[in-house]
């Protein structure tokens, strides 16, 4: 059995699925962890509970008649009362708009079928870095960033990321031969990523490392172009608004 945190020794978790047979497995694995459970059968339950109680943890299934749980997560995060409140989304639905759609506003995106000992493990990680968090942080300094695979959550050291790059809805980060997905916009890990002097932006959807830039030429355009010491050696396009960021950061 995982070993609980310290800090949160009878966190209070509220289990949000319309399936019985779930609600019934959930509190049994949290039972057993220590935790007290409060289960509800839909979205609409679980608004009407956070009227009366603010629980430590909401794991929410997406697909739920009336209410589904990314509504539920809107209208927790809209609520000033229940915006920090964490959630955990435990859900059979695996398409990657969905996921990314549920780490915008989620601190973790978990598949069915449970495994007990990862979603215990998961369920640890978040209550821990929810007592080390103050209240109203949930925009603080990345340390490692977050980023999927599968049905796996990986934190991703910031020295391994060559770049960010915004593509439609998504935005990933680009490591020496890979590019993960993530659950972030661009603007948010560029505020984020404000106190790391070797990120920078430097296009409406481009966050280089400086630590990783190759080299900086000049195309036709007279407009500058990174080139990445990647793989792929990728070159990233620098948009004239900030041109002079860049600049001032290499003094060129």
């Amino acid at each position: 059995m995982v070993e609980l945190p310290e800090t949160e020794p009878h966190a209070h978790v509220f289990v949000v699925d319309d399936e019985a047979i779930m609600r019934e497995t959930l509190e049994s694995v949290l039972g057993h962890a220590g935790y007290r459970v409060t289960a509800l059968e839909d979205g609409e339950a679980c608004l009407g509970a956070l009227e009366e109680t603010r629980p430590d943890l909401v794991v929410l299934d997406v697909t739920m008649p009336g209410l589904s749980g990314i509504e539920v997560m809107r209208r927790m995060r809209l609520e000033p009362r229940t915006s920090e409140i964490p959630i955990l989304f435990l859900s059979a639905v695996d398409d990657e708009a969905t996921v990314v759609q549920g780490l915008r506003g989620a601190d973790d995106y978990m598949l069915k079928p449970l495994k007990s000992l990862e979603f215990e493990t998961r369920v640890q990680k978040i209550l821990s870095k929810r007592a080390t968090t103050a209240p109203g942080d949930r925009s603080k300094r990345l340390d490692r960033l977050p980023v999927r695979h599968g049905e796996a959550t990986y934190l991703l050291p910031l020295e391994a990321i060559f770049y960010l790059e915004a593509t439609g809805k998504y935005t990933y980060a680009h490591t020496k031969s890979k590019k993960h997905l993530t659950g972030y916009s661009i603007s948010e890990l560029e505020a984020s990523l404000a106190g790391e002097p070797r990120f920078l932006r430097v296009h409406r959807s481009f966050i280089v490392n400086l630590d990783h830039v190759l080299n900086i030429t000049r195309d036709a355009r007279s407009r500058y172009v990174i080139a990445m010491s990647d793989e792929a050696k990728s070159q990233v396009h620098v948009s004239d608004s900030y041109a002079e960021a860049l600049r001032s950061r290499v003094d060129i």
